[in-house]
């Protein structure tokens, strides 16, 4: 007798602890007015001398076309865009992207994605690789995968499984 009251108060307990939550609903939206604390700025169309200094009859405009600056970088990063480039062809390869559009054991079917690829896009040059035991095929190299997005987007219509995949690409 204990033990039906016993399994009948646990069976209750699971059913209840199984319902789901009715979240609490206000009758107003919450709302707060933020206005008091931001910065109110006022902008002019163009900077002069005379809004600064206040004492020149003459309005010089203080941004101009030709600006000297000196902090210019322009020679430093050349030359680390340069030495980039030079590690680059030393080692004969640079970390970018490529599209994988096919992955399999069955050449057959890497052979018609690689056809597929050509007729979705008919100035690409698709790849087809084999690594025991799958095939591979793979289209484009590019430097960054913002650049691979424009292609893939075209090869995911007609592959849904195509990729962006990160790999070493050789320098000829």
């Amino acid at each position: 007798m204990v033990k039906n009251y016993l399994i009948e108060y646990l069976l209750i307990l699971m059913i209840s602890g199984c319902a789901g939550k009715v979240p609490t609903r206000t009758a107003s939206k919450y709302e707060e007015d933020l206005r008091s604390f931001r910065t109110a700025y006022q902008y002019k169309d163009q900077l002069s001398v005379r809004d600064i200094v206040g004492e020149s009859d003459q309005e010089t405009p203080l941004i101009s076309d030709s600006l000297s600056t000196t902090l210019n970088i322009k020679s430093q990063l050349d030359l680390f865009l340069d030495t980039v480039a030079f590690n680059s062809r030393r080692k004969g390869f640079f970390q970018g992207f490529t599209i994988q559009v096919y992955t399999g054991n069955s050449r057959e079917a890497a052979n018609q994605a690689k056809s597929m690829v050509y007729k979705t896009l008919p100035d690409s040059f698709p790849q087809l690789l084999y690594q025991p035991p799958n095939f591979k095929v793979k289209v484009g190299k590019f430097y960054t995968r913002f650049e691979a997005q424009k292609t893939f987007n075209q090869l995911k219509r007609e592959f849904p499984r195509a990729i962006v995949i990160p790999e070493r690409i050789v320098i000829d």
